[in-house]
């Protein structure tokens, strides 16, 4: 499996919590956009979703979410359905969800071993479907296991503000969205 280094640096806004740092990512995938019904149009890989984002010159939003997610689906049904928000993420993000728990197999050349330090320990995680690789990326770069997860990151790969979980308010999620819009903003030149 590949490694991919992203810029390493703290939020360039925030809006609640600690910082957060962006180090590693896992294996990337295909290149393949697939389309959710009565959503907006999204990505479901991280590496697809990156590139276009790049090509865009837009933020990336990453939705870190579950099949099983009842959470998420309260966010996508009561949140992202509203227009001011539905707006900002068709036109200002690039915008992919990771299903954690897909248990979709990855093609063999995509499936392995992922081994990280713990303490003194180094430990072995099997990565053979695609919810193992979204979940471990999840984990190891974002020090997270909740879903929803937002992250926001520019094209380059800098964290824009701090992740935020389940945020069922529409001002504080609108908020969020704009902290990383503009962050996103100030570092353009």
């Amino acid at each position: 499996m590949r490694s991919v280094i992203l810029n390493t640096q703290s939020p360039i806004c925030s809006v609640s919590g600690g910082d957060y740092h962006v180090s590693t990512l896992l294996n990337g995938g295909s290149a393949t956009i697939q389309i959710k019904p009565d959503s907006v149009a999204e990505f479901m890989d991280f590496d697809a979703a990156m590139a276009e984002a790049k090509a865009q010159n837009k933020p990336l939003l990453i939705d870190f979410t579950g099949w099983a997610c009842v959470n998420c689906r309260k966010m996508e049904e009561s949140v992202w359905t509203v227009e001011s928000i539905k707006k900002k993420l068709e036109e200002d993000f690039v915008l992919v969800s990771l299903y954690v728990d897909d248990k979709v197999k990855l093609p063999e050349e995509q499936q392995g071993v992922f081994e990280y330090q713990a303490g003194d320990e180094l430990k072995k995680k099997k990565i053979k479907t695609i919810g193992n690789k979204w979940a471990t990326f999840q984990t190891q770069v974002f020090n997270n296991n909740s879903q929803p997860y937002y992250v926001m990151l520019s094209p380059d790969g800098y964290l824009l503000g701090n992740p935020v979980g389940y945020t069922p308010s529409v001002s504080d999620y609108a908020a969020f969205l704009d902290c990383g819009i503009n962050a996103f903003s100030d570092t353009k030149v």
